[in-house]
C-alpha cells in the first residue's frame, strides 16, 4: 500500500471511529457527516505535507557545492534525486536502495566502503601499500622505491560493492580523478592489483587520471557530465552517483512540480491512466523499454565527432522514451567495414570486435545484454523485452530475500522456464516439454535456460549466461570456438558425442569432426589446448552444480590444477573456486596472485590431494583416464603441449 492511501485511510478511519462514537449520544444529519469528511481528508492532506517535506528537509552531508577535489552530484537538467522520489514511493525507493545499481559510484564514507581500510598493508610487486582512515577521511600510502619514501592517496569515489569495489582518489586536477591501482574483491575479501580482475595477460599495478571522468561517467551514474575543456581539464559533474529512478525515468521535476499537490496525487494513484509527467518503461513498446537499459548495457559508439564533443562538454542526449540508436550506434559484429564510424574504429583498434564479440557476433563480454538482445528472434520478431525477466523494483508480495532478488533483478519465477512460457505455452506440458528436451522434466537438462542461454559470456571474473537466445550447434563451436550448452554441461562427453545425439533428436546433420573430437572430452581439451577465453568457461563450468551432477567429479582435480599455473590471473582465480567445490579441496589453500613458484607447488598438492583420494574414477578415454583410475600423463601433455595461446583481451 502507498503512503498516500494509508494516510487516507488511518485519518478517514479515525474520522469515521469519532463519527462512531457520537452516533452512539446522538444522530448525525448531512452536513455533521459532511464535516467530518472534510475534515478527515484535510487532516490526511496536512499529515501527507507536513511529512514529505520533513523527508525533503534531509539535506545529507556535506553541500557538494562544497566539494572541490572530485565530480560533484548536482540537480541539474530536469533531474531530481533518488531522495527527491521517496517521500511518495517509499517501496520504489526501499527496492532501488537494496540494488547493486545504487552503488555503481558512490562518495566514499562509513556507509559506502566495504574494503578493509582497517590500519592495512598488503605488497605486491615489491612495494607496500597502506589503507588506513584517518580524520573520517579513507587514505592508501603507496611505496616508491626509486625514492624510498611513499605517496598518500585521498579515495573519495567507490565503484561497485557486489563482487568488487574500485576506488577512485583525488589529484590536483580540480575534479579529474586518478584509479587507484588494487581493488577489493568480495569473494575472497582482500586487496589485488586492478589488473588480476579483468581478461587480459598480467600487468603490473599502475596510476592513471581521467578514466572515471571519461569512460566510467558514461554508465555508472545518471547524467554524467564529463565538462572536458582541454585548457582547464575535467570539471565533471552528475545528476547523482550510482544508477538511480533518473537514468530509467528521465527528468521529474514536472512530476514532482504536478503532484505536490496532494489531491493530484491522490487522483492519479486512482487513476488507470499513464503518468504523462514522467516516463515508465513498462508503459513503453518493447524496443524503446529495452533501450533504457540499452544505453549502458551496450556495445556503442557516437554517430560523429560532433557527438563526442557535445558529450564531452554536457553528456549523453539520450532520455529514457527516446530511440537510442539516433543518438548512439549500438555495434553488432559484421557491420560493413565501410561505414564511417566503423571504420574509424577499426583504425584505431583493430581488435575492437574480437575484443567484445565472437566470430560469429554473439557477444562475449559482460555488462552488453542489449547487443544480445537484439540478434535474439524472440526480441527481433516478438515482444521480448529486458523486463520480460527482469524488474528494477520487486514487488510488494516478493518474498525473497532483498539480496536474492538484487543478485540478478529477475522476476519471481524467473529462474525457471516460467520465462519462457510466457511466449511459448505449449511447453507448460510436461510431455511436450520432455518430448523436445529429451531430458527428465525437472532435471537442469530442461531447464530453457541451459540449452538457449548458456555460460559463454565473460566478466566480473565468472561466465556469466549468453543473452543471445541460440540453440546448441557443433558446428559453430568448430567455426567460432565457442563451447556449446551440452558440452559445458556434459562436461565429460565428446563433441562427435553432442553431434550424434543432435543429429538423432533434432535433425542437425553432423559436420565433419577430427578423430580426436571422439576421442577426447571437449571440456578437457578447452582446458589444456584452448585459449585463454575457452579455458575460463570450462573451468567456471567444472564449478557450476548443473555440471557436477550431469558428470562426475572425481576425475575432475587434475585440470583445474592444471589452471592453478595458468598464464591469466581471472582463469587461476576461476580454477582455484571450482576446485575448492569437489570432494576433498573444501580448505585448500592458494593464492591466484601469489609468486609463481608459489602457485606451481600448490599445483603439485593438488595433485598429490587427488592421488591420495578414496575414490578413483572410473575408466575413461575421453577423460584421459586408465584402468586403474590414473590420469593418462602422456596423452595429457600431448594435448597440452599443442597450446598456442594468443593474446586474449575482453573488453568488460
Amino acid at each position: 500500500m502507498s503512503l498516500d492511501v494509508a494516510l487516507l485511510a488511518a485519518v478517514l478511519t479515525a474520522g469515521l471511529g469519532l463519527a462512531a462514537a457520537t452516533l452512539r449520544r446522538q444522530p448525525l444529519g448531512w452536513s455533521a457527516w459532511a464535516a467530518i469528511l472534510i475534515a478527515s481528508l484535510s487532516g490526511a492532506v496536512v499529515l501527507d505535507s507536513v511529512w514529505r517535506e520533513t523527508v525533503r528537509a534531509d539535506p545529507g552531508p556535506v553541500p557538494e557545492e562544497h566539494v572541490e577535489n572530485r565530480p560533484i552530484a548536482v540537480e541539474d537538467d530536469d533531474y531530481l534525486s533518488a531522495d527527491s522520489c521517496r517521500a511518495c514511493h517509499p517501496h520504489h525507493h526501499e527496492t532501488w536502495h537494496a540494488s547493486h545499481h545504487r552503488t555503481m559510484t558512490q562518495v566514499v564514507s562509513e556507509d559506502s566502503v566495504i574494503a578493509n581500510f582497517d590500519d592495512h598493508t598488503v605488497e605486491y610487486f615489491g612495494r607496500d601499500f597502506h589503507f588506513y582512515r584517518e580524520n573520517g577521511g579513507f587514505f592508501m600510502d603507496m611505496e616508491t622505491p626509486d625514492t624510498a619514501g611513499s605517496e598518500t592517496f585521498e579515495l573519495v569515489l567507490s565503484t561497485g560493492a557486489h563482487h568488487q569495489q574500485a576506488f577512485w582518489f583525488a589529484t590536483d586536477e580540480g575534479r579529474t580523478l586518478g584509479k587507484l591501482p588494487l581493488i577489493w574483491i568480495n569473494a575472497e575479501q582482500r586487496w589485488v592489483p586492478y589488473g588480476s580482475i579483468f581478461f587480459a595477460p598480467a600487468s603490473r599495478p599502475s596510476l592513471s587520471t581521467g578514466m572515471w571522468n571519461r569512460t566510467c561517467i558514461q554508465c555508472h551514474v545518471v547524467q554524467g557530465r564529463p565538462r572536458w575543456e582541454e585548457e582547464s581539464g575535467y570539471d565533471s559533474s552528475v545528476g547523482e552517483f550510482g544508477i538511480s529512478c533518473g537514468a530509467c525515468h528521465g527528468g521529474a521535476k514536472e512530476h514532482a512540480a504536478v503532484h505536490r499537490n496532494p489531491l493530484q496525487r491522490y487522483r492519479q494513484y486512482f487513476s488507470s491512466a499513464d503518468d504523462p509527467t514522467l516516463v515508465n518503461a513498462e508503459d513503453l513498446a518493447h524496443e524503446r523499454s529495452s533501450q533504457v537499459c540499452g544505453q549502458c548495457h551496450s556495445i556503442f559508439g557516437l554517430h560523429d565527432e560532433e557527438s563526442e564533443h557535445e558529450f564531452d562538454r554536457h553528456g549523453f542526449i539520450f532520455r529514457p522514451g527516446d530511440d537510442l540508436h539516433e543518438s548512439r550506434h549500438v555495434f553488432r559484429h559484421g557491420t560493413a567495414d565501410s561505414e564511417p564510424l566503423v571504420a574509424k574504429k577499426l583504425e584505431s583498434s583493430p581488435h575492437f570486435f574480437e575484443r567484445r564479440f565472437w566470430s560469429d557476433g554473439m557477444v562475449r563480454v559482460s555488462g552488453r545484454e542489449y547487443n544480445g538482445l537484439l540478434e535474439t528472434p524472440c526480441h527481433e520478431r516478438g515482444p521480448m523485452s529486458c523486463l520480460s525477466c527482469h524488474t528494477m523494483h520487486s514487488d510488494t508480495d516478493d518474498r525473497r530475500p532483498r539480496e536474492e532478488w538484487a543478485d540478478d533483478q529477475l522476476k519471481p519465477g524467473m529462474r525457471g522456464n516460467s520465462a519462457c512460457v510466457q511466449c511459448h505455452s505449449e511447453y507448460e506440458s510436461e510431455e511436450t516439454l520432455v518430448e523436445h528436451t529429451h531430458h527428465p522434466a525437472r532435471s537442469s537438462g530442461s531447464n530453457c535456460y541451459n540449452c538457449h542461454m548458456p555460460h559463454t559470456t565473460l566478466g566480473l571474473m565468472k561466465a556469466m549466461r549468453s543473452h543471445t537466445i541460440d540453440s546448441p550447434d557443433v558446428l559453430t563451436t568448430v567455426e567460432t570456438g565457442r563451447p556449446n550448452a551440452c558440452n559445458l554441461c556434459h562436461l565429460n562427453e565428446t563433441l562427435a558425442w553432442t553431434s550424434s545425439y543432435l543429429a538423432a533428436w533434432y535433425g542437425i546433420a553432423p559436420p565433419e569432426l577430427s578423430a580426436e573430437h571422439g576421442e577426447v572430452a571437449s571440456s578437457v581439451r578447452w582446458i589444456l589446448e584452448g585459449d585463454a577465453g575457452q579455458r575460463a568457461i570450462a573451468g567456471w563450468h567444472y564449478g557450476w552444480e548443473p555440471a557436477r551432477e550431469a558428470s562426475g567429479t572425481e576425475w575432475m582435480a587434475p585440470f583445474l590444477a592444471e589452471l592453478l599455473t595458468d598464464s591469466y590471473d581471472v582463469v587461476r582465480f576461476i580454477g582455484y573456486h571450482a576446485l575448492m567445490e569437489l570432494p576433498g579441496f573444501d580448505d585448500f589453500e592458494y593464492d591466484y596472485v601469489a609468486p609463481e613458484d608459489s602457485r606451481r607447488r600448490r599445483r603439485l598438492q593438488a595433485l598429490i590431494t587427488w592421488n591420495q583420494r578414496a575414490e578413483r574414477p572410473a575408466p575413461s578415454g575421453p577423460l584421459l583416464i586408465d584402468a586403474e583410475g590414473d590420469l593418462i600423463r602422456k596423452r595429457f601433455k600431448e594435448i597440452r603441449s599443442r597450446r598456442v595461446d594468443p593474446p586474449v583481451v575482453l573488453a568488460e
